[in-house]
């Protein structure tokens, strides 16, 4: 007996045919923290403490009953995810539950122990959020300097390692004359990673909105809270 081979979008094309109309919760979200090493200048969060968060336990137990119920993509987003000590306990725990996960970060604290971890427990995706092209400006986006030195150092890890990163910016004032720059950088200096083919995509039309990037879209500019959030990548996923 043989297994008919279908691609990734017919994949999730199937499962949302079948689990919608039984309303099967098939994609979700946690944002694990507030916390975050950044003072980004579009970021909405009021208290960046992590006071009052859910436990490793607690979160461990919520995603566990989410994989219970039928959920398959996971997004884990924060705040920063990378600043909760315990993020590889609480990754590891979800890859035990068979999620296709993906992860967004700012980048500045991802190390190699980290990429090592993403590399022997690969995600569907990672996603880095981007603040400029340089020192400068990630000072004036983000209020601290040396970052972008730091993320740029991260995203060197993730292509040694052939990890499947998506880069994307958030379109805001500071950022109006560096996005179509931003991408021309990363796409002459990976031009063969996939997705580093075109990095960071933009439109001069279309205002930002709070669901973010289109549907499929893995490259985007969006101004939709502190890492472009939008829905998990089900192929099937409204954006």
């Amino acid at each position: 007996m043989s297994l008919e081979t279908i691609s990734y979008a017919q994949f999730g094309s199937v499962l949302t045919s079948a689990g919608g109309p039984i309303r099967l919760p098939l994609s979700g979200s946690i944002e694990i923290t507030f916390k975050c090493n950044l003072r980004c200048l579009h970021c909405y969060i009021p208290d960046f403490s992590g006071k009052n968060e859910m436990t490793t336990e607690e979160l461990k137990r919520v995603m566990s009953e989410a994989a219970d119920e039928g959920c398959l993509w996971m997004l884990l987003t924060g705040g920063e995810v990378l600043t909760r000590g315990d993020f590889p306990e609480i990754y590891l725990h979800a890859k035990k539950q068979g999620f296709l996960l993906t992860v967004f970060s700012n980048g500045t604290l991802l190390d190699e122990r980290m990429a090592d971890l993403f590399a022997e427990y690969p995600p569907l995706g990672i996603e880095f959020t981007l603040y400029g092209l340089s020192d400068e400006t990630y000072l004036k986006t983000t209020g601290f300097p040396g970052r972008f030195t730091r993320v740029r150092r991260a995203i060197e890890l993730m292509m040694e390692r052939h990890l499947p990163l998506s880069l994307k910016a958030v379109a805001m004032e500071p950022l109006a004359n560096e996005i179509e720059a931003m991408a021309e950088f990363w796409t002459a200096r990976w031009p063969r990673h996939r997705s580093a083919r075109a990095p960071i995509g933009s439109s001069r039309t279309t205002p930002p909105t709070r669901n973010g990037s289109p549907n499929g879209s893995r490259t985007t500019a969006s101004s939709c809270s502190p890492h472009g959030r939008r829905s998990p990548s089900c192929p099937a996923a409204p954006g």
